[in-house]
Formats: C-alpha cells, structure tokens, sequence
C-alpha cells in the first residue's frame, strides 16, 4: 500500500510542474509582439537582412524581357479544294488491287481517246486494223498512243486489234494489266507495229474484251470500240446488235461502250449508236482524218 501511494503522489506532482512551465512559455509570447514590416526587426540580424534581399529581388526589373507576341500574318484566302494539289496514291496501293475500289473522280485521271473520257478503273480499247482503214491509221496511232500515255499506274488496261476472222492482236497477254510504264511501252510498241489489212470481223474482238479480267478477278468497265464499218452476215444489223448486247450481259454486264465511227456509212453510224445507247456509252463520229 505504501508503495502505491507514493507513485501516485510522484504522478501528480510531474503533471502540475509540466503545467507550470507551459504557462509560463505562454505568457512570454503574449509579452512578445510579432513584428509587422523591415522596420520591427533590429538592423544588423540575420532576419533584418534576409527580408531586405527578399525585397530588392521583388522590386527589381527582370533580366530578361518577356517576348511580344507578333499576329500571324496571312497572304491571302485559303485555297479552295479545287486549287490544292492532290496526294500522290500510295506505293503500297499499288501493288495491290485495292486501289480499284477508289473514286475515278478522286483519282483526277487525265487524257481522252477522241474526245472521250479516260476516267475509268478498267478499259479495253477495241480497234478496227482491216483493210479499209488503210489511210486511217497514222490519226488512230497516234490518238492511242496518247491515250495510253496517259493512263495513270492505278488504271487497268488493254489494247486490241481485229481484222479478218478471228485474227485479235492485243496487249496484256490476255488480261487486264495495271498502266505501269513496262505494259504502257508494250501497248504503245504493238500500236506502232499495226498495219491495215483484210475484212472486218468485229464480233470477236468485242467477245475478247468482255471476257478479260484483272488477276483479282475484275472485268472490264469501260470499252472504246472503233472502227469504219461493218462486213455484215445474214443476220445484219440487227443480229449483230443483238449479239453484241447478249456477249455483254452475260460476260460484262456493267460495262460501258463508248463507239468511235470513222467515216462510217449511214447503216454502221446506227450500229454504233445503238450500241452506245443501250450501254450508256456515248458515240463519236469522226469525219475528217490525216492520211499516212
């Protein structure tokens, strides 16, 4: 018992020394002010210094200036879409046949084959080399070489010549081939090797252009099929006709025939209108042409 009363008396008396000092630490801060400016603070202390160079830091200019902000000056309006140049086709695209799925009108294709529109995925230029074009040909040469010139890497093409028979010299062993400069040299070699001879047997050379496809598989969408004339069977024009349209819907159902009518007799001028109607196509009458 005895030993428990006196360690509670030494507990008490720790608690009431630690409030005495306390108070006594209080009422020394509140005889203490709290200096106000540079001014409370004797001259010569560490903190009478520091505050002075607090204060010169402030007050003074900056070394360096802050930079003016000049307007960004324009030389005139933005370009319409029209007046921008248009990105080139990827490389990649085109080793591929991805790019046919393109916008013809996106892909700005240059040229025409008389007057005609070039601007086609797939074209097939089915010319008419019997003998009586002789005299035509140099004009013929020269409007296919320029069309084939002028094809764009991403268009697929083709190039045939009919006369007698089931005599078809063409380009592209067979199939449509992407317009790169080695196919575009070979047409245009084969172009300039034409000579004119024989009848004409036009029938063939259309069947040959419908059935042609790119290695992926794709027809033809757009033929140019010139020629002066037409050396009829029994059937005349009407058969031909029929059997024009009937190759067409069965082997190239959405393609188009654009005609060419060289000095053409009244009979073959309709057949080539006919044909160009009924496919969408347009018909171009040519009545005047240099001779070799």
């Amino acid at each position: 018992m005895v030993g428990s009363n006196r360690s509670r008396a030494t507990g008490i008396w720790a608690w009431a020394i630690s409030l005495g000092l306390h108070g006594l630490l209080l009422g020394g801060f509140a005889m203490v002010g709290v200096p106000t400016g540079t001014r409370d603070i004797p001259e010569g202390t560490g903190a009478a210094a520091l505050v002075e160079t607090v204060s010169r830091m402030i007050e003074a200019e900056p070394i360096v200036p802050k930079p003016t902000l000049v307007p960004i000056q324009t030389t005139g309006p933005e370009p319409s879409i029209s007046d921008r140049i248009m990105p080139e086709v990827p490389t990649a695209l085109l080793g591929s046949e991805r790019i046919e799925d393109f916008s013809a009108d996106l892909l700005g294709w240059p040229g025409d084959f008389f007057g005609g529109s070039l601007a086609a995925e797939r074209i097939c230029f089915v010319t008419d080399c019997s003998g009586s074009m002789f005299g035509w040909m140099g004009l013929v040469r020269a409007q296919l070489r320029q069309a084939v010139e002028n094809l764009a890497p991403n268009q697929f093409f083709s190039t045939l010549f009919f006369r007698e028979g089931n005599v078809i010299l063409e380009s592209g062993s067979g199939s449509l081939v992407r317009a790169s400069a080695d196919s575009r040299q070979k047409a245009i070699d084969l172009i300039e090797s034409i000579l004119p001879e024989g009848p004409t047997a036009a029938l063939p050379a259309l069947r040959r252009a419908m059935e042609l496809k790119t290695p992926a598989g794709h027809g033809v969408g757009l033929i140019y099929f010139l020629t002066d004339g037409f050396d009829l069977d029994e059937t005349g024009a009407a058969g031909f006709i029929r059997e024009v349209l009937a190759l067409r819907k069965k082997l190239a159902p959405e393609s188009v025939i654009h005609t060419i009518g060289f000095w053409a007799d009244p009979e073959g001028c309709q057949i080539l209108e006919i044909l160009a109607a009924q496919t969408g196509g347009i018909f171009i009458p040519v009545d005047s042409a240099e001779e070799e």
